[in-house]
């Protein structure tokens, strides 16, 4: 039975069985795209202004593909969201008390402001679950559970041919991550977006998360990891050897060779 998938071009592949799991590289954008496990069917929603945007119209090589589950990732980075939206509530209801003491026009500016900074943080959410989606999946090595620490390594080339391999190393909350216990040594696929000025010929840096504290899904996560191949680790395992121990966050240029 074909595995349908739709490419963010707007093509729709229908993949044999034997591929899944697998590369393919699309009719329509001759770009490479990663077939499901046959369990796991999935379509890839239409690329918006947005998208584009974000992605400065490159395209991954390797797209995650991966449909955020907001409670899980709410739980495993609580803090920053919650902070967010205890200040825009306090905003708004400090808005509320200046028009009940009869100063309207200040409490209606107040409140705008709070409602301004709720639209940011839904926009930042959505924004960051498009990445999630269309931003590319790379390998990643756990180098200090205790820490949270994962390293992982990408190209940050954006189509000139020329390779522009680093390692970053970030923390994550590896203890609440759905495929977990996390263990050192353990491989997990990670998704990421890129920023910086592509016309550099590379992006400055990006920024991986873990797959496993952004889903649940076991499959989503199972075939993030059989999209990387023996090469793609025996290359990271090969990139942290000119990495500075002790381990600590930070991005390296490697494999300059």
């Amino acid at each position: 039975m074909p595995i349908r998938v739709n490419c963010p071009c707007g093509k729709v592949l229908n993949a044999p069985d034997r591929l899944a799991g697998k590369m393919a590289k699309c009719p329509g954008c001759q770009q490479a795209v990663n077939i499901p496990d046959i369990l796991e069917e999935i379509d890839i929603p239409k690329e918006t202004a947005i998208d584009r945007m974000l992605s400065g119209d490159t395209r991954a090589s390797n797209p995650g593909n991966v449909q955020v589950d907001w409670v899980h990732c709410f739980l495993c980075w609580p803090v920053g969201t919650t902070l967010s939206f205890l200040a825009a509530s306090a905003l708004g209801a400090y808005g509320v008390y200046r028009i009940t003491i009869g100063d309207a026009r200040e409490g209606v500016g107040i409140i705008v402001s709070s409602a301004s900074l709720m639209g940011f943080i839904a926009r930042s959410w959505y924004t960051w679950s498009r990445v999630m989606i269309y931003g590319c999946a790379n390998p990643g090595m756990v180098v200090d559970a205790a820490k949270g620490l994962v390293a992982v390594l990408t190209d940050l080339d954006t189509g000139t041919g020329e390779n522009f391999w680093v390692i970053k190393i970030v923390k994550q909350p590896l203890g609440r991550m759905a495929d977990g216990p996390a263990e050192n040594g353990q491989h997990v696929g990670t998704v990421a977006g890129y920023t910086g000025d592509g016309s550099k010929g590379h992006w400055e840096t990006f920024e991986p998360c873990v797959v496993g504290c952004i889903t649940r899904n076991n499959k989503t996560i199972k075939r993030v990891l059989k999209s990387f191949d023996s090469d793609d680790w025996e290359l990271l395992t090969e990139a942290l050897k000119e990495v500075p121990t002790p381990w600590k966050q930070g991005q390296w240029r490697v494999l300059e060779r």
